[in-house]
C-alpha cells in the first residue's frame, strides 16, 4: 500500500480553515504567518511559495520577509526580536537553510517559542522530550498523522530511525515514545545497520542519501517512511549506477533533475506492507502541519482554546 500523503495533508487543511472560518464569523482575524528567506536559494524560494499557496487554502495571511543573504548574525537577530513583539504576527518560520556565515542554531534560539511555529525552539524541544508538547517539528509531526490516518499500528511495534537531525530524527524519538512504541535510533556510526533494519516493524528513513535502504534488508510485511528529498541531476544519476526509466527521463527533459527518497522505493514496494512514495509522501504533509502550529500558535497567545470549542460544540 502506497501511503499517499495528499488525503492525509488535505484533511489537516480542512480542519485548520473551518475553525479559522469559525473565528472569522467571531470577528476574530485571521493568524499571520511570517515566513524569514535569507538569501535567495531557488529551492528555498520554491518551498518559500508553497507555504504561501497552502497558507492561502487554509485561509492564514502569510507574509514572506526576504533578506538579503549578507545580513550580519546581530542585524537578523534585531529582526527576529522585532517579529517576536509584533502583535501582527502568530507565527514566525526561519526558512532553512541559512547562509554558511549563520549558525541555525543560535539564530533559532532567539525565536519566540510561543510563536515558533516549526516547533524546532529548544523551549519547544524540552518540553516534548519530557511529554508535555504543543508545538512539535512539522516532519516529524506529519510522520504521526500519516501512521495514524492510514490506521497503522504504533503501540508495542519495534521502531528504527536512521537518521539523528535535531528537525526529525531526534524529535520523532519522543514522538513515537509518545504513541508507546520501542524505539531505536541508527546513524552514520552504527555498525551492521542492516541487520538493524531487518529486525523493524516500521523503518524511518531520514538521512539525505538517495536509495540508501535496498529491498533486501526490509522485513517482509513492514511499514517504511521515507522522510528524505534527493534531487538528483543526469550526472548524478548516471555516477550511482541508476538506471534511467521513461519517467526519470521525462523528469530530466523537464526539470533538470529527479526526485528519489532515502530508499529504493521499487525494490521496497513489494515486500513492505505500506510505504510513502517520494515525492508525494511525507514532504506534503510538513507544510500541512505548519499550518496547524500557526493555528495552535495564535489560539493560545489569544486566549481563544475554550471559545473555539465551544463554537464547534454550537
Amino acid at each position: 500500500m502506497r501511503l499517499e500523503g495528499k488525503p492525509v495533508a488535505d484533511k489537516i487543511i480542512k480542519e485548520v480553515k473551518a475553525s479559522i472560518s469559525l473565528l472569522i464569523e467571531h470577528n476574530i482575524k485571521s493568524p499571520c504567518l511570517a515566513v524569514i528567506q535569507v538569501g535567495n536559494d531557488p529551492r528555498s524560494s520554491v518551498y518559500v511559495k508553497n507555504k504561501e499557496k497552502e497558507a492561502k487554502k487554509a485561509g492564514i495571511i502569510s507574509e514572506t520577509i526576504k533578506i538579503d543573504e549578507k545580513i550580519s548574525k546581530e542585524d537578523l537577530i534585531k529582526q527576529i526580536q522585532s517579529l517576536n513583539e509584533s502583535d501582527k504576527y502568530a507565527g514566525i518560520l526561519i526558512q532553512l537553510p541559512l547562509p554558511q556565515h549563520l549558525k541555525e542554531s543560535e539564530i533559532i534560539e532567539h525565536l519566540s517559542p510561543i510563536k515558533d511555529v516549526d516547533g524546532i525552539h529548544p523551549d519547544n524541544l524540552g518540553k516534548l522530550m519530557r511529554g508535555t508538547p504543543y508545538l512539535t517539528p512539522c516532519t516529524p509531526t506529519g510522520v504521526i498523522e500519516i501512521l495514524k490516518y492510514y490506521k497503522i499500528e504504533i503501540s508495542g511495534k519495534k521502531c528504527l530511525i536512521i537518521g539523528r537531525s535535531n528537525i526529525v530524527g531526534k524529535p520523532l524519538v519522543f514522538q513515537l515514545l509518545q504513541e508507546n512504541a520501542t524505539v531505536t535510533i541508527a546513524h552514520s556510526k552504527t555498525q551492521s545497520i542492516e541487520d538493524e533494519v531487518k529486525k523493524a516493524d516500521i523503518l524511518f528513513v531520514a538521512i539525505g542519501q538517495a536509495r540508501f535502504v535496498r529491498g533486501s534488508w526490509v522485513k517482509d510485511g513492514s511499514t517504511v517512511i521515507d522522510v528524505g528529498i534527493n534531487s538528483l541531476t543526469r550526472e548524478d544519476w548516471e555516477k550511482k549506477g541508476f538506471p534511467i526509466t521513461d519517467s526519470i527521463e521525462a523528469d530530466f527533459k523537464k526539470k533538470g533533475y529527479a526526485i528519489v527518497g532515502d530508499t529504493y522505493f521499487e525494490e521496497l514496494e513489494d515486500k513492505v506492507s505500506a510505504i510513502t512514495p517520494v515525492p508525494g509522501g511525507v514532504g506534503l504533509l510538513t507544510v500541512a502541519v505548519l499550518m496547524n502550529n500557526t493555528l495552535k500558535a495564535y489560539i493560545r497567545q489569544k486566549n481563544l482554546e475554550n471559545h473555539l470549542s465551544e463554537w464547534k460544540n454550537l
